[in-house]
């Protein structure tokens, strides 16, 4: 088994995600875990009073220290922004959210609506039933 090493501590339950994420897209094993589990400002906020341990493989220390310190200049940046195309239009978003209400609407109606009126139904046929005697 090999040694495991901790790369940096940080506060942030979602800093430490991000910094996981980097180094796995680079083939780096890590392994995020809180110092103190029962922290009240884990479970409510993602912060931990004594942080978060972002722990790698010994072997993969310095790879993992590069990748971590690496800057990316403005044209760089600019290029990932454009792959990632963070300015796409939310209209399409919208479009989905408004579909998937009107199905929960439509669902709901299903649900309650039948089965309240099938009871209704009863009711007013045995409520018929008595002014037909």
């Amino acid at each position: 088994m090999e040694d495991k090493k901790v790369l940096m501590t940080v506060s942030d339950m979602n800093e430490a995600n991000i910094i996981k994420a980097r180094l796995e897209s680079f083939g780096i094993p890590t392994v995020v875990l809180t110092k103190s589990p029962g922290d009240a400002g884990h479970v409510y906020m993602n912060k931990s009073i004594s942080g978060y341990d972002v722990i790698i493989r010994e072997s993969d220390y310095v790879e993992a220290k590069n990748i971590i310190d690496m800057q990316y200049n403005e044209e760089e940046l600019n290029h990932i922004i454009d792959a990632l195309n963070l300015q796409e239009d939310d209209s399409e978003h919208k479009a989905m959210f408004d579909r998937r209400k009107k199905f929960m609407v439509w669902i709901l109606i299903f649900v309650f609506g039948i089965p309240i009126l099938f009871y209704l139904f009863t009711q007013l046929h045995m409520f018929a039933e008595l002014f037909t005697k």
